[in-house]
């Protein structure tokens, strides 16, 4: 059996992610990025694309790699209803394993500290 490890090189355009403390790193080679910036511009990798288009291509890129995961890149000033728009297109394109991207914080942050 052979092993090989990889580096996830981001594809998505630059967003202000959130922060958290649960996240964890992820090394899979096949995956799709989606993002939305704060303006409500949604992107498929690093090219800007409306709604339709978008889904079009989340259509095709299911019927290549159906068992890809979906990272979902929201800019933490994007209100809400533009991320959760963005959930409705990935999951009607038929993909369901969907992990949302944030910035991790440093384990020794202090809970309330300023």
């Amino acid at each position: 059996m052979m092993v090989s490890l990889s580096q996830v090189h981001m594809k998505g355009i630059k967003v202000n992610l959130p922060s958290g403390v649960s996240g964890e790193v992820q090394t899979k080679r096949e995956y799709v990025s989606v993002s939305v910036d704060k303006d409500g511009h949604y992107f498929f990798d690093k090219d800007e694309v409306a709604d339709q288009e978008l889904l079009n291509r989340l259509k095709m890129a299911h019927q290549s790699a159906p068992d890809a995961k979906v990272f979902v890149r929201g800019d933490k000033d994007s209100v809400h209803l533009n991320v959760a728009h963005l959930l409705d297109l990935v999951r009607a394109a038929g993909y369901y394993k969907i992990s949302f991207e944030i910035k991790s914080e440093s384990l020794k942050a202090v809970p309330g500290a300023h």
